[in-house]
């Protein structure tokens, strides 16, 4: 190859011509690997074989693969370099490499894997485990084999399904408008499998001449599916069974709610036709009052759960006495359990007085408890709340646990899992005349475990129950007590006190403008919240000395009135008391008034006792 001139540019011409057939995407490669410079630089450095594969368009058009080889070597007398060329058409073995190396790269996800030549009824392995191969080897009759693994390797409860699968005869008939088919068999060791048989060549006819088949675990996946499968049995059941206890508890509840509405409905009957009469008269606006405070404690523990449910629940701590908080829970129900003919005790054993506590949750939780206790126990009865102070493992916490022991009727063994459970009652009102919605002790679960409590419960059916709740509490000192007692109020303070309400129902605005009147005030409306701006805005300043506001208003609700007032640009009208007075009666609806500007917050239904303390102290404040 170390000849004259002239012979290199026949050689790089012959080259050219040839490289005119080579596909584009290939001549530069051609050209480089075949150029003489190149072929004598391999050669010195101990090349003797130049390989290239490529593709090539022929003389007839065809597009060929081919394989082309310089085999170089040098004269032993001339010393030149000589090299022979030979090119082969090796389109058919490429095709059928990349289809081997397709099936063997595919056959990685799978533990068995055969090519079947169904005409031959012959197979080979491509990739398989010991325990394939020690049953049918890797190659032989295919028919034969897959019956075998049926057989041999196959649970007989998935056997004969399996059986019929691999059945090559009627192959063509189950594949006619398919390439790819799978059965589901259960492993002797594999556990859940499933087997794939996927089409390869076919005929003129349209019949199977070749056939991969392979087979995976999916033993995992069964795992899973089962899983999933019994979590969504479970949630169906569980939402019937909740289903169930809604349609319970409202029927329930409709006649709970019916029994206080009815006796307030007939002692306000009694109450027209007995109106002379003082005595009755009294008694029946005594059990009005009662039969309205069962009803509003029914409403009142249905908002607490669906308030639970939606998550809007917070802490809002504040420190107190152990004493103090605990006088609170027995006066109110001392009187009552008396009356009733039921003994009320208690005692108190604590080592850190004062604690922070959320007192209208943890209020809640004992008032629930305690309410159940009353309830439960006959008169001649015991009921008594014994708090102490137990070891504490938390730096600055103290840990709080009160027991509250009655000897009521108790529950049964068979109910007592089921107190937690929402609506669920073992008695309603008319098996044992006691009002209720089954949820006081769901509520006092949740806020207990809100609060990072505990709560236990046992109960003996005719004995009684006792309710134990251990509560972390931060450890407060005397200095950070606030006064919680109620301010007295003087009604002649109240005397030409102008008050602009701010209330879009007509029967809530006639109600509180008589007990308003009563008081002494002087009382002008305003229909909704925008209303009640124009009219402020209206009016000489200190014309009005609070303003009573509603929250659901048309036009204008009460907290954007309330930051539209508190942005006029007479201050004095600016800073006018407003106090909420509204049915939104939850902590995150009194924290959203104190946010809009409001200077207190009075639930619906009004308690006039209640009422007349805030504004006692917001006009005391004022004056200040």
């Amino acid at each position: 190859m170390e000849q004259p001139d002239h012979t290199d540019k026949k050689y790089s011409a012959y080259f050219d011509f040839l490289a005119c057939q080579v596909f584009p995407e290939f001549v530069e490669l051609y050209k480089e690997t075949f150029s003489l410079e190149n072929l004598k630089k391999r050669f010195e450095r101990g090349e003797s074989e130049i390989p290239l594969r490529y593709w090539i368009k022929d003389a007839a058009g065809e597009d060929k693969y081919v394989f082309q080889n310089i085999i170089l070597t040098r004269d032993e007398v001339t010393k030149e370099i000589i090299g022979f060329a030979y090119t082969r058409d090796i389109t058919d073995e490429e095709e059928l490499r990349n289809r081997i190396a397709l099936i063997q790269s595919m056959s990685k996800v799978y533990f068995a894997s055969f090519y079947i030549d169904v005409t031959k009824d012959t197979f080979e392995e491509i990739r398989g485990i010991q325990a394939v191969r020690n049953v049918i080897g890797t190659s032989g009759n295919a028919q034969e084999k897959l019956y075998m693994i049926c057989d041999k390797m196959v649970s007989p409860e998935t056997a004969d399904s399996l059986r019929e699968f691999v059945n090559l005869s009627t192959l063509d008939e189950r594949m006619r408008e398919t390439d790819v088919i799978t059965c589901e068999y259960v492993g002797v060791t594999l556990g859940w499998c499933r087997l794939y048989m996927i089409a390869g060549d076919r005929d003129n006819d349209g019949r199977i001449t070749t056939l991969f088949v392979a087979s995976r675990t999916i033993h995992e996946e069964k795992l899973g599916e089962e899983k999933q499968n019994q979590k969504i049995e479970e949630a169906r059941i569980a939402a019937e069974k909740a289903n169930s206890a809604k349609t319970a508890f409202l029927f329930n509840m409709s006649h709970d709610i019916r029994t206080p509405m009815n006796a307030i409905i007939g002692f306000r009957d009694l109450l027209e036709k007995h109106q002379e009469e003082p005595e009755k008269r009294a008694d029946y606006l005594r059990k009005i009052d009662d039969a309205s405070t069962v009803l509003l404690s029914i409403i009142n523990n249905v908002l607490e759960m669906a308030r639970i449910e939606k998550g809007t629940l917070e802490i809002d701590e504040t420190a107190w006495s152990a004493e103090q908080f605990n006088d609170t829970l027995y006066s109110v129900f001392h009187e009552m359990m008396e009356q009733k003919g039921i003994s009320f005790t208690r005692q108190i054993m604590v080592k850190n007085h004062y604690v922070y506590c959320d007192p209208i949750k943890l209020r809640e939780v004992f008032l629930n408890i305690l309410s159940n206790a009353y309830k439960y126990t006959n008169p001649g009865g015991k009921v008594n709340m014994h708090l102490e102070e137990i070891v504490s493992d938390r730096d600055g916490y103290a840990f709080y646990q009160t027991t509250i022991t009655d000897t009521g009727i108790g529950m049964s063994e068979e109910f007592l899992p089921h107190i937690y459970e929402e609506f669920s009652r073992e008695y309603n009102t008319t098996d044992n005349k006691i009002e209720g919605t089954g949820l006081g002790m769901p509520i006092v679960k949740r806020l207990v475990e809100f609060m990072d409590g505990t709560i236990e419960v046992t109960s003996k059916k005719g004995v009684g129950t006792t309710v134990i709740v251990t509560l972390p509490h931060r450890i407060a000192e005397k200095s950070n007590l606030v006064m919680h007692a109620g301010v007295e109020y003087d009604a002649k303070r109240f005397q030409g006190k102008r008050i602009l309400l701010a209330e879009d129902n007509d029967l809530n605005a006639e109600i509180a403008i008589e007990i308003l009147k009563e008081a002494g005030f002087v009382i002008e409306r305003a229909a909704d919240g925008q209303i009640c701006v124009v009219m402020l805005e209206k009016a000489p300043v200190g014309y009005y000395d609070l303003i009573l506001m509603d929250i659901l208003m048309p036009n204008m609700n009460g907290y954007d009135a309330t930051r539209t007032i508190r942005t006029l640009q007479d201050l004095e009208k600016a800073k006018i008391p407003i106090l909420a007075m509204t049915a939104n009666a939850f902590e995150e609806d009194k924290r959203e008034a104190y946010r809009s500007g409001m200077n207190g917050h009075i639930a619906k239904p009004i308690n006039v006792r209640v009422l007349m303390k805030e504004l006692s102290n917001i006009l005391e404040q004022r004056k200040e």
